[in-house]
C-alpha cells in the first residue's frame, strides 16, 4: 500500500482539486494521509468532508509547525510500506499511483523518483494553463543500484541531477522513519533538500520513472512582497541543516554548489522584493556578512550558473550592491517593455 501525505495550511482555495485528483486515482490500494497544520481559513471542513466521505482519506489536526513538522506527523501516521507527498495546491493525474506502484512492483526500489508537469492558473482555476513538461529529472529511466547508485548520490549535488521537491518521490517509510530526525522542524524555506539528501544518501536501489503525472502549481499569490530579516535567518538554518545530513552520510560532495544555487534563489528574492532601495542594500549587506555566506564563497567550486547569473553572484561576493540593485532595476524594465 502507498500512503499519500498532504500538509495543509491554509489552502482553501485549491484543496478540491488536489483532494478531488486523489479521490479519482486509479490505484485504489493507497490512503490518503491530510494533515492539517493548524490552518485559520476554511480548509478544515473540507478536509473533514472528504475524511468522512472517503473511507481511505484520514485525518490529523495539529497547531502549526511548519512543512517538515507536517510531513513528519503524516509519516508517523501513514500505514503504507510506501509514503508518498502531494501539496495541497496542487493535483495528480488519475493514474500517477497507478503508475507508481507498477514501477515499485517491477523494482521493489526503496526510492521511486519520476517527473512533474508546471501549470499556471488565472482567476479562475480550472483554467490551467502547462507551462512545462517533464522538469527536474536529468537521470535516465531505470533502475539505480550498486556503483550506478552511487555515481548518483556523489553528483547529486553538483550536478543537480532530480529535484528536492518530496513531492517527485515516493519513498519506502522505513527510509522516513530513520532519517526524520534530520528533517529540521525549524527550516521552512528550502526544506525540501536536507529531506530528499538524507533519504537518498541511505537508499539502496532507485527507480527513476519517465512520468510527469504530479501536477505542479507556479502560485503568484504565494510570492511574498516584503523580504524581511527572517528569510536570512531561515537561510542560515537551511545551510546548518544541509551540513549536519551530509556529515551524518558522509556525503559532502558538492554541498557549496548546492548552496550557492540557493543563495542566488534568495538573493533573486530579495531583489524582487518591494522593500526601497535603502532597505534592500541593507539586507544585501547583512546576507553577505553571515557567518554561512561568508563560508560558502571561500570555495571556487561554482554552479552551472547563467553567464548573468555569475555576473550577479561576483557582484554580491565583492559586496558591489549598488551595481547590483542597479542592474536588477534595468533587467525589471526591460522585461516591463517586453511584455507590453
Amino acid at each position: 500500500m502507498i500512503s499519500v501525505v498532504v500538509p495543509v495550511y491554509n489552502a482553501e482555495k485549491y484543496l478540491e482539486r488536489c483532494l478531488g485528483s486523489l479521490a479519482g486515482q486509479a490505484y485504489r490500494d493507497m490512503e490518503v494521509v491530510m494533515v492539517n497544520d493548524g490552518s485559520t481559513d476554511g480548509s478544515g471542513a473540507v478536509l473533514e468532508r472528504y475524511a468522512k466521505r472517503y473511507a481511505n482519506f484520514r485525518l490529523i489536526d495539529k497547531a502549526n509547525g511548519g512543512p517538515n513538522d507536517a510531513c513528519i506527523a503524516g509519516i508517523e501516521a501513514a500505514k503504507g510500506e510506501y509514503v508518498g507527498f502531494v501539496d495541497a495546491d496542487d493535483f495528480c493525474d488519475e493514474a500517477h499511483f497507478e503508475n507508481i506502484a507498477e514501477a515499485i512492483s517491477r523494482s521493489g526500489a526503496d526510492m521511486i523518483v519520476f517527473k512533474a508537469t508546471t501549470f499556471r492558473c488565472g482567476e479562475n482555476d480550472s483554467e490551467t494553463e502547462i507551462v512545462s513538461r517533464g522538469g527536474g529529472n536529468k537521470l535516465a529511466e531505470g533502475l539505480y543500484v550498486g556503483r550506478r547508485l552511487e555515481n548518483v548520490k556523489t553528483k547529486y549535488f553538483e550536478e543537480q541531477l532530480f529535484s528536492a521537491a518530496r513531492w517527485i518521490k515516493v519513498v519506502k517509510k522505513d527510509l522516513l522513519e530513520n532519517n526524520k530526525e534530520l528533517f529540521a522542524k525549524d527550516v521552512v524555506l528550502g526544506e525540501d533538500i536536507g529531506f530528499t539528501a538524507s533519504v537518498l544518501f541511505d537508499t539502496q536501489s532507485l527507480y527513476v520513472m519517465d512520468w510527469d503525472g504530479y501536477f505542479y502549481r507556479i502560485n503568484d499569490s504565494s510570492i511574498t512582497h516584503r523580504f524581511g530579516e527572517a528569510r536570512i535567518t531561515q537561510f542560515g538554518r537551511l545551510c546548518a541543516n544541509l551540513k549536519e545530513v551530509c556529515e551524518a552520510k558522509g556525503y559532502g560532495i558538492g554541498i557549496d554548489t548546492e548552496l550557492k544555487r540557493q543563495l542566488m534563489v534568495l538573493i533573486s528574492m530579495l531583489l524582487k522584493a518591494d522593500d526601497k532601495t535603502s532597505e534592500k542594500r541593507r539586507m544585501l549587506a547583512k546576507l553577505r556578512e553571515s557567518d554561512c555566506v561568508k563560508e560558502m564563497i571561500r570555495s571556487e567550486r561554482m554552479p552551472d550558473f547563467t553567464a548573468a547569473e555569475r555576473w550577479k553572484y561576483r557582484l554580491f561576493k565583492d559586496k558591489a550592491f549598488v551595481p547590483l540593485l542597479i542592474s536588477a532595476y534595468i533587467n525589471e524594465m526591460i522585461r516591463g517593455r517586453k511584455n507590453r
